[in-house]
């Protein structure tokens, strides 16, 4: 299985050309679902699959977005019964707060998938939520000779090891609930839930930026700084080895990310920095880069040229904001001709 994960760097998000569609009221994650997560996250995400499905790009969004893990975990549950695409709602998923960042390579840089952050595998959890059937899951499970092992008195099904002997799991804390990963991490999820004790919440690094983000767009991602300095460096590596580059990511603390598309795409991307002088430093660099990356791009991708000079560097105290719109022509072609990376 290769290591490849939901997370989107907010710089890339200036250029992604992934469209969404946001509708009249943005679902939530709820308080009781975050609190199923580690508060050592260093990045959360969430997914409105049925205002996704809205989307004319829904299919190719689903090729390079979803993860080779969760498509393997998809093609297994459908031979339980379960049909992710029908049965589930919405999904959020959680990385651990510790994370290393490692070198880009050849395939890194290659991947049609955002290979994201070299955090250890074991701390990835997502959560997929929807209408299922536990005990009908289990009959099929046992009948298929699947191992079925107890923790904190749920069952977990395995789901298979990856490369390095790591197993993987899912389970049902209830008939809306589907939990998916590593044994270890989710045994642990279990016995916090079974004890009443806390997880994520709104006191934990994250919660600021989570709460002031959930239930406003159909996807949002909020990263703490080694989570946003990871993503950046994977998915812009040639930028990322710049010193500039690594100015910018010294001097922010974490990010968030959203987007929605009614007529046209609208990405928004807000960068929380350590002090006033480092927003300013940021923003500077910020509106620097896009200009340099906009003259680069404007020979073998106008389409992407024009769209990276529509991008609004605001500042605001210690907060940095950029904002892109491109118009509804120019999507499909940006999508077709740059899929979900960052290249020309």
């Amino acid at each position: 299985m290769k290591k490849q994960h939901f997370l989107v760097t907010a710089i890339f998000l200036l250029s992604m050309t992934l469209t969404l569609v946001r509708p009249a009221a943005a679902q939530s994650l709820s308080s009781t679902t975050l609190s199923l997560y580690p508060a050592d996250a260093g990045e959360v995400g969430f997914a409105d699959l049925r205002a996704l499905r809205l989307s004319p790009h829904y299919a190719q969004l689903r090729k390079e977005l979803l993860p080779a893990r969760l498509r393997e975990l998809e093609a297994f549950a459908r031979s339980l019964g379960i049909d992710l695409e029908i049965q589930s709602h919405q999904m959020s998923w959680a990385l651990g707060g510790t994370a290393r960042v490692a070198p880009a390579t050849q395939e890194t840089k290659a991947m049609t998938v955002p290979p994201a952050a070299q955090a250890t595998e074991g701390e990835l959890i997502a959560i997929i939520e929807g209408a299922f059937s536990p005990s009908a899951v289990l009959e099929r499970a046992r009948a298929s000779k699947i191992d079925i092992t107890q923790a904190s008195g749920q069952a977990m099904i395995s789901a298979g090891r990856d490369e390095r002997g790591q197993e993987f799991v899912f389970t049902f804390p209830d008939s809306a609930t589907l939990v998916f990963g590593p044994r270890a991490v989710l045994a642990a999820l279990l016995s916090r839930r079974a004890d009443g004790r806390a997880g994520l919440s709104g006191a934990s690094v994250l919660g600021p930026l989570i709460a002031k983000t959930n239930g406003h767009s159909p996807m949002w991602i909020v990263m703490n700084h080694k989570f946003t300095e990871m993503a950046f460096r994977h998915l812009a590596p040639e930028m990322a080895s710049q010193e500039q580059a690594q100015t910018l990511l010294s001097a922010v603390n974490s990010s968030a990310v959203d987007i929605a598309l009614l007529h046209d795409l609208a990405g928004h991307v807000a960068l929380n920095c350590h002090g006033v002088q480092e927003a300013q430093l940021v923003a500077a660099v910020l509106q620097a880069g896009v200009a340099l990356a906009a003259a680069q791009y404007s020979d073998n991708n106008p389409d992407f040229a024009s769209a990276l000079r529509g991008t609004a560097v605001e500042l605001s105290g210690d907060h940095v904001e950029a904002r892109l719109t491109i118009p509804e022509r120019q999507v499909a072609t940006l999508l077709q001709k740059n899929g979900l990376l960052f290249k020309p």
